[in-house]
Protein backbone atom coordinates (compact mmCIF):
# COMPACT_ATOMS: atom_id res chain seq x y z
CA UNK A 1 0.00 0.00 0.00
CA UNK A 2 1.11 3.71 -0.69
CA UNK A 3 2.40 4.79 2.62
CA UNK A 4 1.24 8.15 3.70
CA UNK A 5 4.71 9.36 4.50
CA UNK A 6 5.35 8.61 1.38
CA UNK A 7 2.85 10.64 -0.23
CA UNK A 8 3.77 13.77 2.05
CA UNK A 9 7.59 13.46 0.89
CA UNK A 10 6.21 13.42 -2.71
CA UNK A 11 7.20 10.14 -3.57
CA UNK A 12 5.61 6.75 -5.10
CA UNK A 13 6.80 2.97 -4.86
CA UNK A 14 6.71 1.65 -8.33
CA UNK A 15 3.99 -1.49 -8.09
CA UNK A 16 6.11 -4.03 -10.22
CA UNK A 17 9.80 -3.06 -9.41
CA UNK A 18 9.56 -1.26 -6.65
CA UNK A 19 11.32 1.33 -7.65
CA UNK A 20 11.11 4.45 -6.21
CA UNK A 21 9.73 7.62 -7.84
CA UNK A 22 10.10 11.14 -6.18
CA UNK A 23 7.52 14.30 -7.19
CA UNK A 24 6.35 17.45 -6.12
CA UNK A 25 5.70 18.74 -3.09
CA UNK A 26 2.72 20.77 -4.60
CA UNK A 27 0.21 19.92 -6.92
CA UNK A 28 -0.04 21.35 -10.55
CA UNK A 29 -3.16 22.83 -11.48
CA UNK A 30 -5.83 20.23 -13.21
CA UNK A 31 -6.31 21.78 -16.29
CA UNK A 32 -2.79 22.03 -16.80
CA UNK A 33 -2.00 18.55 -15.90
CA UNK A 34 -4.95 17.05 -18.09
CA UNK A 35 -3.74 19.39 -21.21
CA UNK A 36 0.01 17.77 -20.85
CA UNK A 37 -1.53 14.22 -20.52
CA UNK A 38 -3.56 14.85 -23.87
CA UNK A 39 -0.57 16.42 -25.67
CA UNK A 40 1.79 13.53 -24.28
CA UNK A 41 -0.52 10.69 -25.59
CA UNK A 42 -2.56 12.60 -28.24
CA UNK A 43 -1.51 9.38 -30.69
CA UNK A 44 -0.40 6.73 -27.89
CA UNK A 45 -3.30 3.66 -28.32
CA UNK A 46 -2.80 2.76 -25.28
CA UNK A 47 -4.14 5.93 -23.94
CA UNK A 48 -7.44 5.83 -24.75
CA UNK A 49 -9.22 8.36 -22.31
CA UNK A 50 -8.42 11.44 -20.16
CA UNK A 51 -11.27 13.03 -18.72
CA UNK A 52 -11.09 15.58 -15.33
CA UNK A 53 -14.21 15.93 -12.99
CA UNK A 54 -13.96 18.52 -10.27
CA UNK A 55 -10.39 17.59 -8.30
CA UNK A 56 -9.88 14.27 -10.18
CA UNK A 57 -8.52 12.89 -13.23
CA UNK A 58 -9.12 9.42 -14.57
CA UNK A 59 -7.44 7.71 -17.01
CA UNK A 60 -8.30 4.94 -19.01
CA UNK A 61 -6.08 2.02 -20.68
CA UNK A 62 -5.41 -0.40 -23.77
CA UNK A 63 -4.09 -3.49 -21.87
CA UNK A 64 -2.81 -6.07 -23.94
CA UNK A 65 -2.41 -8.59 -20.98
CA UNK A 66 -0.90 -12.29 -21.42
CA UNK A 67 -3.80 -15.34 -21.85
CA UNK A 68 -3.38 -16.76 -17.88
CA UNK A 69 -3.99 -20.11 -19.08
CA UNK A 70 -0.41 -19.87 -20.90
CA UNK A 71 1.44 -17.29 -18.26
CA UNK A 72 2.69 -19.33 -15.34
CA UNK A 73 3.85 -16.33 -13.16
CA UNK A 74 1.33 -13.43 -14.46
CA UNK A 75 2.15 -11.94 -11.05
CA UNK A 76 5.67 -11.45 -12.32
CA UNK A 77 4.42 -9.54 -15.56
CA UNK A 78 5.48 -5.78 -15.81
CA UNK A 79 3.19 -3.29 -17.55
CA UNK A 80 5.68 -0.01 -18.58
CA UNK A 81 2.79 1.93 -19.15
CA UNK A 82 1.44 1.73 -16.08
CA UNK A 83 4.42 2.69 -14.04
CA UNK A 84 4.95 5.46 -16.77
CA UNK A 85 1.86 7.09 -15.66
CA UNK A 86 2.24 6.78 -11.77
CA UNK A 87 5.67 8.40 -12.40
CA UNK A 88 4.20 11.30 -14.00
CA UNK A 89 1.11 11.69 -12.56
CA UNK A 90 3.26 11.63 -9.34
CA UNK A 91 5.75 14.31 -10.61
CA UNK A 92 2.68 16.49 -11.12
CA UNK A 93 1.32 16.27 -7.45
CA UNK A 94 -1.29 13.66 -8.47
CA UNK A 95 -2.08 10.07 -6.56
CA UNK A 96 -4.22 7.22 -7.25
CA UNK A 97 -6.82 7.23 -5.86
CA UNK A 98 -8.99 3.74 -7.10
CA UNK A 99 -9.21 1.58 -9.97
CA UNK A 100 -11.77 -0.69 -11.72
CA UNK A 101 -11.12 -2.59 -14.91
CA UNK A 102 -13.40 -4.61 -17.37
CA UNK A 103 -13.24 -7.64 -15.65
CA UNK A 104 -13.55 -5.47 -11.91
CA UNK A 105 -15.79 -3.31 -10.35
CA UNK A 106 -13.85 -0.24 -8.74
CA UNK A 107 -11.87 -0.94 -5.73
CA UNK A 108 -9.33 0.93 -3.60
CA UNK A 109 -6.11 1.53 -5.69
CA UNK A 110 -2.66 -0.39 -3.64
CA UNK A 111 -0.19 -2.18 -5.57
CA UNK A 112 -1.26 -5.05 -4.21
CA UNK A 113 -4.83 -4.46 -5.63
CA UNK A 114 -3.32 -3.64 -9.09
CA UNK A 115 -1.06 -6.74 -9.44
CA UNK A 116 -4.38 -8.99 -8.44
CA UNK A 117 -6.90 -7.49 -10.67
CA UNK A 118 -4.37 -8.16 -13.43
CA UNK A 119 -4.12 -11.49 -12.91
CA UNK A 120 -7.71 -11.24 -14.31
CA UNK A 121 -6.45 -10.16 -17.76
CA UNK A 122 -8.53 -7.14 -18.46
CA UNK A 123 -8.15 -5.63 -21.79
CA UNK A 124 -8.92 -2.24 -20.10
CA UNK A 125 -8.15 -0.14 -16.74
CA UNK A 126 -8.97 3.29 -15.58
CA UNK A 127 -7.23 4.61 -12.23
CA UNK A 128 -8.48 7.89 -10.84
CA UNK A 129 -5.77 10.09 -10.12
CA UNK A 130 -6.89 12.62 -7.07
CA UNK A 131 -4.49 15.84 -5.51
CA UNK A 132 -1.72 15.24 -3.05
CA UNK A 133 -2.19 19.18 -2.02
CA UNK A 134 -5.28 21.29 -2.25
CA UNK A 135 -4.56 24.87 -1.45
CA UNK A 136 -2.70 26.28 2.00
CA UNK A 137 -4.96 28.18 4.05
CA UNK A 138 -4.14 29.94 7.21
CA UNK A 139 -7.20 29.27 9.77
CA UNK A 140 -8.70 31.18 11.79
CA UNK A 141 -8.35 31.15 15.56
CA UNK A 142 -10.82 28.84 16.58
CA UNK A 143 -11.83 25.72 14.49
CA UNK A 144 -14.07 22.73 15.07
CA UNK A 145 -14.32 18.73 15.18
CA UNK A 146 -17.30 16.98 15.51
CA UNK A 147 -17.16 13.22 16.21
CA UNK A 148 -18.59 10.21 18.21
CA UNK A 149 -18.58 10.37 22.44
CA UNK A 150 -16.96 7.32 22.34
CA UNK A 151 -13.99 8.65 21.05
CA UNK A 152 -13.24 11.32 23.63
CA UNK A 153 -11.01 8.97 26.00
CA UNK A 154 -8.55 8.72 23.68
CA UNK A 155 -8.59 12.42 22.28
CA UNK A 156 -7.91 13.79 25.31
CA UNK A 157 -5.06 11.90 25.80
CA UNK A 158 -3.26 11.91 22.65
CA UNK A 159 -5.54 14.43 20.47
CA UNK A 160 -6.11 14.02 16.91
CA UNK A 161 -4.63 11.44 14.82
CA UNK A 162 -5.21 11.41 11.00
CA UNK A 163 -7.16 8.06 9.61
CA UNK A 164 -8.11 6.93 6.24
CA UNK A 165 -11.98 6.33 5.96
CA UNK A 166 -12.54 6.27 2.31
CA UNK A 167 -14.13 3.00 1.45
CA UNK A 168 -14.37 4.29 -2.42
CA UNK A 169 -10.81 5.16 -3.09
CA UNK A 170 -7.59 5.04 -1.54
CA UNK A 171 -7.17 8.41 0.62
CA UNK A 172 -4.26 9.07 2.44
CA UNK A 173 -5.21 10.03 6.23
CA UNK A 174 -6.20 13.88 7.28
CA UNK A 175 -8.62 15.38 10.15
CA UNK A 176 -11.20 17.37 9.01
CA UNK A 177 -12.53 20.62 10.34
CA UNK A 178 -15.65 23.23 10.15
CA UNK A 179 -14.14 27.23 10.44
CA UNK A 180 -17.72 27.82 12.02
CA UNK A 181 -19.70 25.99 15.08
CA UNK A 182 -23.08 25.87 13.14
CA UNK A 183 -21.86 24.31 10.13
CA UNK A 184 -19.69 21.84 11.85
CA UNK A 185 -22.79 20.51 13.95
CA UNK A 186 -25.23 20.70 10.25
CA UNK A 187 -22.47 18.24 9.49
CA UNK A 188 -22.62 16.18 12.63
CA UNK A 189 -26.35 15.85 12.08
CA UNK A 190 -25.94 14.49 8.50
CA UNK A 191 -23.26 11.51 9.94
CA UNK A 192 -24.87 11.23 13.07
CA UNK A 193 -27.41 8.18 11.71
CA UNK A 194 -23.82 6.16 11.19
CA UNK A 195 -22.64 6.15 14.90
CA UNK A 196 -24.28 3.81 17.09
CA UNK A 197 -25.39 5.26 19.78
CA UNK A 198 -25.87 8.58 17.86
CA UNK A 199 -24.08 10.78 20.43
CA UNK A 200 -21.17 13.22 19.53
CA UNK A 201 -18.77 15.54 20.90
CA UNK A 202 -17.69 19.05 19.36
CA UNK A 203 -14.28 20.10 19.89
CA UNK A 204 -13.21 23.23 19.88
CA UNK A 205 -9.36 24.15 18.53
CA UNK A 206 -7.52 26.91 19.34
CA UNK A 207 -5.10 27.07 16.27
CA UNK A 208 -2.72 29.96 17.99
CA UNK A 209 -1.45 26.51 20.26
CA UNK A 210 -0.29 24.66 17.32
CA UNK A 211 2.99 24.96 15.31
CA UNK A 212 4.15 24.16 12.60
CA UNK A 213 0.49 22.81 11.42
CA UNK A 214 -0.10 23.20 7.80
CA UNK A 215 -3.69 23.03 6.90
CA UNK A 216 -5.80 22.98 2.88
CA UNK A 217 -8.84 23.95 1.52
CA UNK A 218 -11.59 21.40 1.27
CA UNK A 219 -12.58 21.77 -2.42
CA UNK A 220 -15.54 19.94 -2.07
CA UNK A 221 -16.90 22.24 1.30
CA UNK A 222 -17.13 26.22 1.14
CA UNK A 223 -16.38 26.15 5.17
CA UNK A 224 -14.51 23.13 5.98
CA UNK A 225 -10.25 22.79 6.60
CA UNK A 226 -8.17 19.79 7.16
CA UNK A 227 -4.69 18.49 7.43
CA UNK A 228 -2.62 15.70 7.65
CA UNK A 229 -1.01 16.99 10.67
CA UNK A 230 -1.57 15.50 14.30
CA UNK A 231 -3.47 17.71 16.89
CA UNK A 232 -2.45 17.67 20.57
CA UNK A 233 -4.76 17.37 22.80
CA UNK A 234 -3.11 21.13 24.68
CA UNK A 235 -4.74 22.66 21.60
CA UNK A 236 -8.47 21.39 22.47
CA UNK A 237 -9.84 24.30 24.82
CA UNK A 238 -13.54 22.97 24.92
CA UNK A 239 -15.61 19.73 24.36
CA UNK A 240 -19.42 19.83 24.33
CA UNK A 241 -22.13 17.10 23.57
CA UNK A 242 -24.26 17.34 20.38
Amino acid sequence: MIKLLDLLKGTIHDPFTGELYEGLIYTADIQSVSNILKKKYKNDPEVYAITSQYDAILIGLKLNCPNSKTIKHLSNIEYPKISELLQLMNNLGYYPSDIESSTSKKEVYTNTNLKTLLKTTPDKLWIQFEKKYDKVIIPPKFIYHATPIANQSKITKIGLIPKTNSKIGYHPGRVYFGINEKSTIELWDDLKQYVVNKQGILLTIDTTKLSNITFYIDPQADDAIYTYDNIKPESIINIKKI
